[in-house]
């Protein structure tokens, strides 16, 4: 299949990287916001479209990969084929896309992905939408390319799932930052705490997140919970977080 791609960010940038190495054609990227597109797409050699006069209308499937929020904002061509048009967002509902076409839908990659740091895209869930049955067969079978884990959600689920990964990534990434923020103020390397990430995640191959949980919260230890709070008295954000937390894990454990 040719492919166009839309957007220039982390998304876009694994989507080529993952599409260069199967028998699909990338033949454009296309980016509205800027004439310039960062340096780590010049390895893939794809002729590059800044305006909506530019798009190829050639392609078989079109994917935007932008934000969110930028999706209902685009100006695209109204493709009057079978063409594809797609988004590849967690949250967005596909009929945004319906102005283009009758073929539309969505491809969203459950992982978190930053541009230039190459992933194993075969190993990545796919979650797929589409507005009608023939598109759904030819976006299954696009995207099995990628990769064998595919699954198709209504608008809902989708929704649902891309609440649970920011609060198993972002979230967990921010208490990351804020235990950073901890050792650093008294010297200490945040490499101590890698090992015991690690554990904790890997965990779960074995035991669900209830059974893996421990910690004072969990013990119900209120004079280390007591010691940790006073630890934090300078910095009132983070004894929030963690009173919140302790709070969440005892309601969770007695229940």
């Amino acid at each position: 299949m040719k492919v166009v791609i839309i957007g220039s960010g982390n998304v876009a940038w694994h989507l080529v990287n993952a599409i260069h190495s199967t028998t699909h054609q990338l033949i454009q990227l296309v980016n509205l916001n800027t004439h310039k597109i960062s340096e780590d797409f010049e390895r893939f050699n794809i002729p590059v479209a800044c305006q909506p006069s530019e798009i190829n209308l050639s392609a078989d499937i079109y994917i935007i990969a932008v934000s969110d929020n930028s999706i209902e904002n685009l100006s695209l061509p109204i493709f009057q084929n079978k063409q594809i048009v797609l988004h590849t967002s967690g949250i967005a509902d596909i009929n945004t896309l319906k102005n283009y076409g009758s073929n539309y839908g969505c491809l969203y990659p459950v992982q978190s992905l930053t541009k230039g740091i190459a992933v194993d895209f075969s190993k990545i869930p796919l979650i797929i939408e589409s507005s009608n049955e023939m598109t759904k067969e030819l976006l299954m079978n696009f995207a099995l390319s990628l990769s064998p884990y595919i699954l198709s959600l209504p608008l809902h689920k989708r929704s649902v799932l891309h609440l649970a990964a920011v609060l198993v990534n972002n979230f967990t990434n921010h208490l990351f930052v804020q235990a950073k923020e901890l050792m650093d103020k008294e010297r200490m390397s945040f490499d101590l705490l890698k090992p015991l990430i690690a554990e904790t995640v890997n965990k779960l191959n074995n035991l669900t997140p209830l059974d893996a949980q421990t910690g004072p919260a969990k013990r119900n230890d209120e004079s280390t919970i007591r010691l940790h709070e006073n630890l934090m008295q300078d910095n009132q954000r983070l004894l929030r977080i963690y009173e919140l937390m302790t709070l969440s894990i005892q309601h969770q454990s007695n229940q």
